[in-house]
């Protein structure tokens, strides 16, 4: 007797195929799942790492450096922007306005104006006007400095009101930061380097084709731009054949960082030190300066503050009691993951949520006179 066959029914065989595709795709669903888990993971300790690591340059950068009240000066007599604004920097997250880093502008000598309560007095300006409003023109280096000091009048043999016996500390002087900034000017506590950093938009783009760039879309990173001094000599106009004399007249770019940009000029003429040393040399646009970012384009700082305090040099105003704290620098950002290097990986809307606030709060010391 043969034994009959058995087959699968239809239904059994509908069902076998149902139970197959759910367990395919709960495991396809649970893969992708680790997936999206494993990427935001990343990302998120991406932002983490990138940002720490910022902060913790900014401190191994700054360990050397004190606040720079020279150049805050000059910035609050050139203001941030055209508008005249202190606290206003523009899309491109630094200001527009030029300091020429303390090498005033072409018609004056490489020296600061001086301040005498004596009105008139030859190469001073009035203690009045000294402390209050200069014209919006870049000042030379050391002109904040001289705000502290009343040179009176002419009281020797020597030409000229500057360093004779008259000459009075008053140990209150101009205001060098007026509020919060989006620049950090610094000066080494020997006073012979200074660093200068910014925040700064280096690339933007709508990504993701809505019609709209977001903050995780524009490429914002932190620059830095490194200074060295330099001596105009005995008689501080740059005169040729100048004797040097040690003083500290103006600065321009560190050569041991950008050789190509910063060294090799040497001039050939008195012409040429009186116009192109001064005014091609040193008085190149601010945003061609060459600057090195401190990090890729795995971030974006989309939020920048910097707080400074006192709001004059501590040193220089000592008869004022409530500039005689220890200085300091909080700086307030936010950090981001940048579009073009993640959106395709966690999503448009996802890249930005991603965000990492942080605050740091930098010590500095006394700059060495």
């Amino acid at each position: 007797m043969m034994r009959r066959q058995q087959w699968f029914t239809l239904v059994e065989i509908v069902l076998s195929i149902t139970v197959f595709a759910v367990l395919i795709a709960v495991v396809f669903t649970t893969y992708n799942r680790m997936l999206n888990i494993k990427v935001n993971v990343e990302a998120r300790q991406t932002l983490i790492d990138r940002s720490y690591f910022l902060m913790e340059k900014l401190q191994v950068m700054m360990a050397d450096y004190t606040i720079d009240y020279e150049e805050y000066y000059d910035r609050s007599i050139v203001w941030c922007d055209s508008d005249g604004a202190w606290g206003t920097w523009g899309h491109n997250g630094y200001c527009d306005n030029f300091t020429y880093y303390g090498n005033g502008y072409s018609n004056q000598d490489s020296q600061p104006i001086y301040c005498s309560s004596v009105w008139a007095s030859t190469g001073t300006i009035s203690m009045t006007d000294c402390l209050g409003s200069r014209s919006a023109e870049p000042q030379w280096y050391l002109s904040y400095a001289a705000t502290f000091v009343d040179m009176h009048n002419d009281v020797d043999t020597v030409s000229g009101v500057i360093g004779d016996e008259d000459d009075e500390d008053l140990g209150i002087g101009a205001v060098a930061v007026a509020g919060p900034v989006s620049e950090l000017y610094l000066i080494s506590y020997d006073g012979t380097k200074r660093l200068f950093l910014r925040r700064s938009l280096v690339d933007e783009m709508d990504w993701n084709n809505d019609g709209a760039i977001v903050s995780s879309e524009q490429l914002y990173s932190i620059q830095q731009l490194q200074l060295q001094w330099v001596d105009a000599g005995y008689d501080h106009t740059f005169a040729w054949g100048w004797a040097f004399d040690g003083v500290i007249d103006t600065w321009r770019c560190d050569a041991e960082i950008w050789y190509d940009y910063c060294s090799g000029w040497y001039p050939t003429s008195s012409n040429e030190i009186a116009n192109t040393y001064r005014s091609a040399w040193y008085q190149f646009p601010a945003q061609n300066d060459p600057r090195i970012d401190l990090f890729g384009s795995d971030i974006t700082v989309s939020d920048w503050e910097i707080m400074i305090a006192p709001d004059a040099d501590y040193a220089l105003a000592w008869a004022d009691d409530v500039k005689q704290i220890s200085p300091f620098v909080t700086i307030n950002l936010t950090a981001k993951l940048y579009a073009e290097n993640w959106a395709h990986r966690i999503g448009d809307v996802q890249v930005e949520n991603f965000s990492l606030p942080l605050q740091t709060t930098f010590a500095m010391k006394q700059f060495y006179r």
